[in-house]
């Protein structure tokens, strides 16, 4: 939505490594973005940090619609809701 520092493309979860010694990893476009220590919320760690791109996403296009008065129309409210609710849902797991 707009021009942001952060690394474009869709975060992704990759896990990998022998039982002991696994590792959490979160990538786009083959870049590693972050390495998750193991820990008991591993796993949910990894999927908030790489669902942060498309909850920035949400947010913002809710920002801009709210000020540019489109949530009074039904459908785009309701396409809007469904944009964020995609993003929770991958923070989430």
């Amino acid at each position: 939505m707009t021009n942001s520092k952060h690394t474009p493309g869709e975060w992704t979860v990759h896990k990998f490594g022998p039982e002991g010694n696994k590792q959490t990893r979160i990538h786009s476009n083959n870049v590693t973005i972050a390495k998750i220590i193991q820990i008991d919320e591993s796993e949910a760690n990894a999927q908030l940090i790489a669902a942060a791109p498309a909850l920035l996403e949400a947010l913002q296009l809710y920002m801009k619609r709210e000020k540019e008065g489109w949530l009074i129309n039904l459908a785009w409210r309701e396409d809007t809701h469904e944009i964020i609710e995609q993003a929770i849902k991958k923070a989430i797991g």
